[in-house]
């Protein structure tokens, strides 16, 4: 027994004898010895909670309080043992007796610095009453500054501003907070102390199976929930139960349960059964609090009601534990919202099974309660909510009221996209948009609304490029609405961290003023993506559109739509008429698919060696059928002919996007007849893209320009002799004051320059460049790659890249000019690696950026083929006088038709390469034309 304990335990008798009132100075000089005896002997834990008690005893206006409150505040942060929310609460709590100390201990600004930034990080864990992210991480800011290096309080702090951030993530639905809080978890474990701690070490893990579940994508999120259950599994059991980790387990391993469209095998079911009643045993622990209670709810209800999706029995399981869920969940917790959207979500499979109509009706209240409580916030839940609740509304006779929500649901999208930094981070929160407008578009051709049915189709597609194009134009844009000190914050944040890492609250800030969503003053959005004043979350109008065609002098846009469950659809925009919609019977999804495949096989790096002549006999099956289901009913309606070709500008959705509607053919007296003879095809990634074409004025051609031709790429790929020819043609007989780089017609480089990455970004910020760029080079186009963030490149001189994700950064950084003609003969130029209704590739990317007419390629195309068709198209373009899109069609007619003689005007190294008849459409029909 130590002299403090022996002089406790007289003391104690001592107090024992006294009544009451005459009990707190002796208490308080108790607690003292209390903690000498703990911090000089051997830091005895039992010693350290007698001296809470006794302090937790003594009345309010002791004095000297504020001195042993500092003192004790202090040993608990040493301890560790601030864990709990209750621990947490209570010492900040005395803390606050702590700050009333006249003459504070010298450490004491910074243990108040990280109990405060303890309690801040609690508040959101718990939900607490009036917690803002924004408001926690601005008051850490100040924590900081105060703290400075000093560790381990630095450390501390920097911990609370990992959940914070995470937690600012969530609200706002961005991704690079989750990117942010995972490489500051990372940074954090680089120190010994927190690579002994079980939590810690699964933060990475846990952290990158939250970001995976933001971006909705089921295969990303269901490999980091993989992850992460590894990572779980790898914890040795004592240590994962001191951590608290049983649950965590149980949670993650329900989440991996079979989705109901799976066909799960009997084991996979067994699995899934055990892995429910791991979380049911869970929730028979005693002395659960609420918030922990309701977390597991929520998990086993998502996870019955994956299971149990056509067995009323276990959705009953589902309802009720997701019902309990929301029930325990305060209302100004954040997750509330997240729970009655799961209970309505239940409520309404169950009505799908059942047809209980007062399910439906719970539904309907539950998942309205669910975007009234996002606190009028862009919370992703008012999104997420739309379609579900757009089909409980249309199942009861309220059609009209679907109709609005579910338009309004993808308006949430865009501002889901927007908000994002960077273009792959906005590709992961826009996968879903475009499935979401698909669904709405039907429902609305479903009610004969072709024009709502339009609207819809246009809010699911390019939002990454809507949100790159937004980016390069903030800054006028704030200055137009007044904004000035704004958009000269935008424009120091933009040159010193680039478009794509902007600060947060900043975007958050620029893009509310120019939507009229507002924000509050520590930069929490307040209102949700239906109170917008601005038209960035809006599609273009049908009278925009029809503005913009009759500026053109193009008689419709037409929208091709294929069938899931149902047929499929062309949704019209007439320049001189009302929307109005085809339903195309055959445009079926199983027919959509074989028609993908069959393109796929087609126009594969094998077909670019197949014998340009034949007629088209390889492609009979594709083409006839684009005719037949499509096609040809569209011709019909337009009135289309040989004599007067309607003049057409086509958005197909999804997989149609793989098919050359300009290629469908018939048999016409015993001859082919090609779409192209009776219509000129353009193409369009959005109706936004097309409107902005025509908006932005046509752009002399004029002298110079920039011409590449087969730059050395250094044995990364094989030589393009044809190209080279073409480009030295184009160049010489079209064109000869631009400027040719690459590789002279020996092989040698180019008087003007190799042909490199950095001679055509220069020219693209050249204001006396010219208006013409043409590249004769190769493409790449492949599977966008989230940790690169690369999809598709142009390949240079050297082997150099020239990225579309790049070049985004580069237009959006720098002052655009306008090009009047991009001509990217490079294979797959066309082709998005994000997938067909993001339409991300690097020629709508020029598009976007002040280029009003860009050609393109949509598979591989032949070396030699391309060669004619391209010199065929500046003759027509040059000579004649043709639009682009008029003289691609008259270059592609020529190739497509009987031998005839080429202009005079063509070399005799790209007549070497001439046809001996009509050639097959793989060599001319990968061509499209978008813009003006």
């Amino acid at each position: 027994m130590t002299a403090s304990s022996s002089a406790v335990d007289r003391l104690s008798e001592v107090i024992g004898s006294l009544p009451p009132p005459q009990r707190p100075p002796l208490v308080y000089a108790r607690c003292w010895l209390r903690v000498v005896g703990y911090e000089t002997g051997g830091r005895d834990v039992d010693q350290l909670t007698a001296a809470l008690a006794d302090f937790a005893a003594l009345p309010e206006d002791l004095p000297g309080r504020p001195r042993l409150a500092a003192v004790l505040v202090t040993l608990q942060l040493q301890a560790g043992r601030l864990r709990t929310a209750d621990a947490i609460v209570r010492a900040d709590a005395w803390a606050a007796v702590a700050d009333q100390d006249p003459y504070p201990l010298p450490q004491w600004p910074y243990v108040r610095a990280a109990v405060t930034s303890l309690d801040l990080l609690r508040a959101g864990q718990h939900g607490a009453p009036g917690f803002s992210p924004h408001a926690a991480l601005a008051e850490l800011d100040r924590l900081t500054a105060i703290v400075g290096g000093r560790q381990p309080y630095a450390t501390m702090l920097d911990s609370a501003r990992v959940g914070l951030t995470h937690l600012r993530a969530q609200q706002d639905h961005d991704l690079s907070g989750f990117d942010e809080a995972l490489a500051a978890v990372i940074r954090l474990l680089g120190q010994p102390r927190l690579r002994r701690s079980a939590g810690a070490r699964l933060m990475p893990a846990l952290l990158a199976a939250q970001r995976a579940a933001a971006t909705g994508d089921p295969d990303e999120t269901d490999a980091a929930l993989r992850r992460l259950l590894a990572e779980i599994d790898a914890v040795p059991p004592a240590e994962l139960d001191r951590a608290g980790g049983a649950g965590l387990r149980a949670m993650v391993a329900a989440a991996l349960v079979p989705m109901p469209d799976a066909d799960p095998s009997a084991s996979d079911a067994t699995t899934s059964r055990l892995r429910i009643d791991a979380l049911r045993d869970e929730l028979r622990k005693p002395g659960l609090p609420d918030p922990h209670r309701a977390t597991l709810l929520s998990s086993l209800g998502t996870a019955e009601l994956m299971v149990g999706a056509d067995d009323a029995g276990l959705l009953g399981e589902a309802v009720r534990h997701l019902r309990e869920a929301a029930r325990l969940t305060p209302p100004h917790d954040a997750r509330h919202t997240h729970r009655l959207m799961g209970a309505g979500t239940a409520y309404l499979r169950r009505w799908e099974v059942t047809g209980a109509v007062e399910d439906r009706a719970e539904a309907i209240r539950l998942l309205e309660g669910a975007r009234r409580s996002t606190g009028g916030t862009a919370n992703w839940v008012w999104t997420m909510a739309a379609n579900p609740l757009a089909h409980a509304y249309r199942s009861a006779g309220q059609r009209d009221r679907g109709r609005e929500v579910a338009l309004g649901g993808l308006r949430g999208h865009a501002w889901n996209a927007l908000v994002q930094a960077g273009t792959t981070r906005t590709y992961q929160v826009a996968r879903q948009a475009a499935d979401d407008a698909l669904d709405v578009a039907r429902w609305c051709l479903a009610d004969n609304e072709p024009a709502a049915a339009a609207t819809a189709l246009e809010a699911g597609r390019g939002l990454m490029i809507h949100a790159a194009t937004v980016t390069r134009d903030l800054a006028t844009q704030l200055t137009e609405r007044g904004e000035e000190e704004l958009a000269g914050r935008w424009r120091a944040a933009v040159a010193r961290h680039g478009p794509d890492e902007v600060p947060t609250e900043l975007r958050l800030r620029a893009l509310s003023a120019v939507t009229g969503i507002p924000v509050d003053e520590v930069g929490t959005v307040t209102g949700s993506p239906d109170s917008g004043t601005g038209r960035l979350l809006d599609p273009p109008t049908p009278h925009e559109i029809r503005a913009a065609l009759l500026a053109l002098g193009v008689d419709a846009l037409v929208y091709l739509a294929p069938g899931d469950q149902g047929i499929g659809a062309a949704v019209l925009i007439p320049a001189t008429d009302v929307p109005d919609w085809i339903p195309l019977p055959g445009l079926t999804a199983a027919a959509c698919a074989e028609a993908e495949r069959r393109v796929t096989t087609l126009t594969g790096d094998a077909a670019r060696d197949l014998p340009s002549a034949g007629g088209g006999a390889r492609w009979d099956g594709v083409c006839d059928w684009a005719w037949q289901v499509a096609v040809g009913p569209l011709l019909d309606r337009l009135g289309a002919t040989g004599q007067r070709p309607a003049r057409l500008v086509l958005v197909p959705v999804r997989e149609l996007a793989r098919v050359p509607w300009h290629a469908a053919r018939r048999q016409v007296a015993g001859r082919v007849e090609y779409a192209l003879s009776r219509a000129v095809f353009s193409y369009a990634a959005s109706a936004r893209l097309f409107c902005a074409a025509a908006w932005g004025g046509p752009a002399p051609l004029g002298d110079g320009g920039l011409v590449v031709g087969d730059p050395d790429t250094a044995g990364t790929a094989g030589d393009l002799p044809a190209a080279r020819a073409e480009a030295l043609a184009v160049r010489d007989v079209f064109h000869p004051t631009a400027r040719y780089v690459g590789r002279a017609a020996d092989g040698t480089t180019a008087a003007d320059g190799p042909g490199s990455r950095a001679q055509v970004v220069d020219w693209l910020a050249d204001p006396t460049g010219g208006g013409l760029l043409h590249l004769a080079c190769h493409g790449v186009v492949r599977a966008a790659d989230v940790t690169t963030g690369e999809s598709s490149y142009l390949l240079l001189a050297g082997g150099e890249r020239l990225a579309a994700e790049e070049l985004a950064r580069l237009l959006t950084a720098r002052a655009a000019r306008p090009v009047a003609l991009a001509v990217l003969a490079a294979c797959r130029s066309g082709v998005s690696g994000y997938g067909y209704d993001e339409a991300f590739s690097l020629a709508t990317l020029f598009l976007a950026h002040h280029t009003r007419s860009v050609l393109s390629t949509q598979w591989s195309v032949p070396d030699a083929a391309t060669s004619v068709l391209m010199f065929l198209f500046h003759h027509h373009l040059t000579e004649e006088g043709l639009r682009p899109a008029d003289a691609l069609r008259a270059a592609q007619l020529w190739l497509a038709g009987p031998r005839r003689e080429p202009p005079a005007s063509m070399p005799e190294a790209l007549r070497r390469h001439l046809p001996a008849g009509p050639v097959d459409p793989v060599a001319w029909a990968g061509f499209v034309h978008q813009g003006r």
